[in-house]
C-alpha cells in the first residue's frame, strides 16, 4: 500500500510538472529576502496581466540567489503565488525521488517476499488445518 502512496504522489508532482511546462509563463523576479534554512526566497515579479506579486520561492540549495539579484520566474497564471518556480528549478526531482522511491520500495518488499514466502505459506497452512498450537508450561 506504501508502494502505492508513493508513487500516486510521484505522478502527481510529475504531471504537475508537466502543466507547469505547458502552462507556465514566464517574468524577471528581484529577489527580496532568503531564508536560508528552509532555502526560500522572498520573489517580487510583475504578470503579464500587470499584477505585482510578491510570493515565497523555493530554491535548490546549491544555487541560492543573492538578494537583489533579478531572477527568472516560472509561474501559473491562475495562481501566481502558490505555483511560482525559479527557472530551472521546476518541480521535477521530487517526482523522480519519489518514484525511483516507490520502485525501491517494491523491490525490497519482492525480495522479503521472496525469502519468507516458504515460512509464511507452512504458517498459513498450519491455520487452515488448524493444527493445535503447543501452549507454555503443558507436557506433551
Amino acid at each position: 500500500m506504501l508502494v502505492l502512496v508513493v508513487v500516486y504522489f510521484g505522478l502527481g508532482n510529475l504531471h504537475h510538472r508537466n502543466q507547469m511546462v505547458e502552462r507556465g509563463e514566464r517574468a524577471v523576479g528581484t529577489v527580496r529576502e532568503l531564508h536560508g534554512r528552509q532555502w526560500q526566497a522572498s520573489v517580487s515579479f510583475t504578470t503579464r496581466s500587470g499584477e505585482k506579486v510578491t510570493t515565497w520561492i523555493s530554491h535548490s540549495p546549491w544555487d541560492e540567489p543573492s538578494i537583489g539579484e533579478e531572477v527568472d520566474v516560472i509561474y501559473d497564471r491562475g495562481d501566481p503565488i502558490e505555483s511560482a518556480y525559479l527557472s530551472g528549478d521546476e518541480p521535477g526531482m521530487p517526482a523522480i525521488l519519489l518514484l525511483g522511491g516507490g520502485v525501491v520500495l517494491a523491490m525490497a518488499y519482492g525480495w522479503w517476499l521472496r525469502r519468507n514466502w516458504n515460512r509464511l505459506r507452512n504458517e498459513a497452512d498450519a491455520w487452515r488445518r488448524r493444527y493445535p498450537v503447543p501452549r507454555l508450561g503443558r507436557r506433551r
